[in-house]
């Protein structure tokens, strides 16, 4: 019972409740007891909806899970207008269904146990790709051949990533923060009869263990790339402050800078595919792609001659050079200009020639222009 007066000094907290369309919920489904304010009694929920997240009063995930995959197919049904237009290519697909509609999928999948719950992003996401591809059962193709078709790794994978980040997150925080606290505590009593439930606790050890990890690591800083430095961003503030625009297109530009600032932060690794470093305690990931953005700015130079679409080497590009014949000392003649080897390099001098020119092209007008007059200028690769 919350009485008249109680609720006056809540309010003058700034507390202020309304009966009307209050509402409370208990984890115990076998509780008998009800809450009244001021003679009234408020009703009882078995779910309450917060930011996106839904509390179950039985500690279940079906209405969370089911509630983001909900959101993700009407985000995957208004973009089909491109997802399944033949005439887009298959990369860019892949970066629209994992920009767009993957986060959607795994909203709050941090704080997810691994239940028979949590599967059903997989599946979701396969019959997704499937569509995307127009690939039916008739057509006998695998599902792991649809995803290395797109490049994309599995849900499941992203989903434990995203576990292990929040788990070292909260690791490196202070003591006496909520989160740490939490993490640490106790509950006292007597456990009730029968197996215990999976918690959130258990997911995180199975997966520590499948990635072979340890607690320990989440402290050594050099893994890590802080993009969020206050004062990293605090100086990049000021020399947009200082940036000189003349024209609307220079101006999106420079919102898009500054959009990027706020969202950049720390990463240890953010995908599977790709260019990149491999990650030291697990090989199929690799170092987040800001840290690679010299190689990138440099392969991307030549990239339109050696692949067509393709983001494995699978088809060849307009150069007919494969994959397998790029090796270390191919790279070296045409970044670094070393002379021809015919022994060491399996590729013609006169295709090497065209990628050599390419390349200087490229660069010097990489640092003349700087790539002011490109949308897709990141601010991160010019302030690295």
């Amino acid at each position: 019972m919350i009485s008249s007066g109680r609720c006056d000094r809540l309010a003058m907290s700034g507390l202020k409740l309304n009966v009307k369309k209050a509402e409370y919920l208990t984890t115990d489904v076998n509780e008998s007891g009800s809450i009244k304010v001021n003679d009234i009694e408020l009703p009882r929920t078995s779910l309450f909806k917060y930011l996106g997240s839904a509390i179950a009063s039985d500690g279940g995930l079906i209405v969370e899970v089911n509630s983001c995959l909900s959101a993700a197919w009407c985000k995957w049904r208004s973009l089909t207008g491109v997802l399944c237009d033949r005439m887009i290519a298959e990369h860019l697909e892949s970066k629209i269904c994992r920009a767009v509609v993957r986060p959607v999928a795994k909203y709050g999948s941090e704080c997810w146990h691994a239940a028979k719950d949590v599967e059903t992003p997989n599946v979701v996401e396969t019959k997704m790709l499937r569509w995307t591809a127009g690939v039916t059962r008739m057509d006998r193709i695998r599902n792991d051949v649809i995803g290395q078709k797109f490049g994309v790794a599995p849900i499941a994978d992203k989903m434990r990533e995203a576990l292990l980040q929040w788990y070292g997150h909260v690791l490196r925080g202070k003591e006496v923060s909520v989160r740490k606290i939490e993490l640490e505590l106790e509950v006292l009593g007597k456990r009730p009869r029968g197996r215990p439930k999976q918690c959130w606790p258990d997911a995180l050890h199975m997966d520590m263990k499948v990635t072979g990890v340890h607690p320990d690591q989440a402290q050594d800083r050099e893994r890590y790339l802080n993009y969020g430095d206050a004062e990293w961003k605090s100086e990049t503030r000021k020399a947009l402050a200082q940036l000189n625009t003349y024209s609307d297109e220079v101006r999106q530009v420079r919102r898009n800078f500054e959009a990027t600032i706020d969202w950049l932060h720390e990463h240890a690794c953010s995908r599977s595919y790709g260019l990149g470093t491999k990650l030291p305690w697990d090989p199929q990931y690799l170092i987040e792609s800001l840290s690679d953005s010299t190689i990138y700015n440099a392969y991307y130079t030549v990239a339109h001659l050696l692949q067509q679409g393709a983001l494995d080497g699978s088809v060849v590009g307009p150069a007919k050079i494969r994959a397998d014949q790029m090796t270390e000392p191919v790279w070296d003649y045409v970044f670094l200009g070393c002379a021809y080897n015919a022994e060491t390099m399996p590729v013609e001098e006169e295709k090497l020639k065209s990628l050599r020119k390419e390349f200087l092209y490229w660069l010097v007008d990489f640092a003349f222009s700087m790539r002011c007059r490109t949308h897709s200028w990141k601010i991160c690769y010019e302030c690295k």
